[in-house]
């Protein structure tokens, strides 16, 4: 569990707007010890107690705080909140405006997590642009004067395990994100895929800003322009 900043200058204004992002939560609300690869040291890390204060300490009025997806399921014992939505009250009690899909949302199904989306109004926005049957497939918040455009999409690599008629094609629904956005002053893509799936997808359509991948542990610590 790490939070990556990232800044936007806004020149007319004068301003810095500041990206807080997170992935691959994988719904660990508690801390967990882990051995530190160099001193050997057992340290106690992770846990949303920590993620909640230090996005306290960080945020600002022009704070963007999105998740990249995959925190819905993966620590065992609190999967069984699942139905009950309690990841996005969580988050929207964080003050997280957006959140992306990823394919361990749709562990237990593309129905059941439809339903549990739609079971709580406590929820920060939840886009899937390629998810069939998903109406949510972008939103737009404004932060520091900005309009900022989100969409999130599955890799189709992922179709393997969930199902071909789960997942829209990738680039179509993509494009039908960024047409719904055209009045964003930024676009940004949650992309559940590698950094080379991300990258290539921004190189197939056009109107893209930034992509945050969490289908790798490591993306967050690579940053490439990939387009002028």
């Amino acid at each position: 569990m790490a939070i990556s900043p990232l800044s936007v200058y806004a020149e007319e204004q004068d301003s810095v707007i500041r990206i807080l992002f997170t992935g691959n939560l994988r719904n660990h609300l508690d801390s967990t010890k882990q051995r530190d690869a160099s001193t050997k040291e057992l340290l106690s890390v992770g846990g949303y107690d920590r993620l909640y204060t230090t996005l306290q300490a960080e945020t600002t009025e022009s704070t963007l705080k999105i998740d990249m997806g995959n925190y819905s399921t993966g620590s065992g014992i609190y999967d069984c909140l699942y139905d009950s939505a309690e990841s996005y009250t969580l988050l929207h009690k964080m003050g997280y405006d957006c959140v992306g899909t990823g394919e361990r949302e749709l562990a237990y199904g593309k129905d059941r997590f439809i339903s549990m989306v739609s079971s709580t109004e406590e929820k920060p926005e939840v886009v899937a642009s390629n998810l069939s049957g998903y109406d949510n497939i972008s939103t737009i918040i404004e932060k520091g004067g900005k309009q900022f455009g989100i969409f999130s999409v599955i890799s189709k690599t992922h179709a393997l395990v969930l199902g071909e008629d789960v997942l829209e094609n990738e680039k179509e629904s993509a494009e039908k994100a960024i047409r719904e956005l055209k009045d964003a002053d930024y676009t940004i893509c949650l992309y559940d895929g590698t950094l080379e799936e991300g990258k290539q997808l921004v190189e197939d359509v056009d109107g893209i800003s930034l992509v945050l991948c969490a289908g790798e542990i490591d993306t967050t610590e690579k940053v490439e322009k990939v387009k002028d």
